[in-house]
């Protein structure tokens, strides 16, 4: 059950009274102000149109083989091992 002190308390953390009314002015302000400039400086943002310079695509070397065995052996050991060693600390 809670006392009249702890209500009253958590009534006046979240109640309207908590901020100067100015403090909140000000900061919904910011707000306003920081997404019109993300919106803004969003629209003049435009990418590069085709052929605006740079290296003409060709097309793309075969994929490199890569062994997969070397890192991901190395990884299961660890593993089991890793896994052994928790079997081993829970039934001492």
């Amino acid at each position: 059950m809670k006392t009249g002190l702890t209500t009253a308390r958590s009534q006046a953390r979240y109640s309207n009274s908590s901020f100067p009314n100015n403090f909140r002015m000000k900061s919904f302000a910011t707000l306003c102000r920081a997404a019109a400039l993300v919106l803004l400086s969003s629209l003049t943002t435009q990418a590069q149109g085709p052929g605006a310079g740079g290296p003409e695509p060709t097309t793309p070397p075969p994929p490199t083989a890569v062994p997969l065995d070397g890192g991901a052996s190395l990884l299961l050991a660890g593993g089991v091992a890793y896994g052994l060693k928790r079997l081993r600390r829970r039934s001492a």
